[in-house]
């Protein structure tokens, strides 16, 4: 959160990183270390980490895309709290054809583990009573 409020929306750049079947981010630390060296501003090392999670997401799932012919993508989770993250990868996806869903009325963290959790319960509770 403390990350995510020092992203500027004016920045594009992003640190390299390796993907593949492993992703690498050797080189993002490498790049993070190098911008505090150069005094470069939290506000765009901040983003710049932001915009290298979405790039990595982005390759990953059209990897997952080229190989697997899969155009579907579910983003969930307590990372996806994160609106810069949520807006920026979405906008991402949808403007390169990928079908995307996200949480609408369920929270995407705890809050929705614990409903789904509460769901599985009753309908377990229900099989019993019958």
């Amino acid at each position: 959160m403390r990350l995510e409020s020092l992203v500027k929306d004016n920045c594009s750049k992003s640190y390299p990183f390796t993907a593949g079947a492993i992703i690498s981010l050797d080189d993002t630390l490498r790049g993070i270390v190098d911008d505090i060296i150069n005094n470069v501003e939290n506000g765009t090392i901040a983003t710049k980490l932001h915009n290298t999670i979405i790039m990595t997401i982005f390759d990953t799932v059209n990897a997952i895309r080229s190989k697997e012919g899969i155009n579907k993508v579910v983003m969930s989770g307590g990372v996806f709290q994160n609106k810069y993250l949520l807006e920026k990868t979405t906008e991402l996806l949808l403007n390169t054809n990928f079908e995307v869903y996200t949480h609408a009325s369920v929270p995407s963290n705890d809050g929705g583990i614990a409903l789904g959790q509460l769901a599985v319960a009753s309908k377990r509770r229900q099989l019993k009573c019958v």
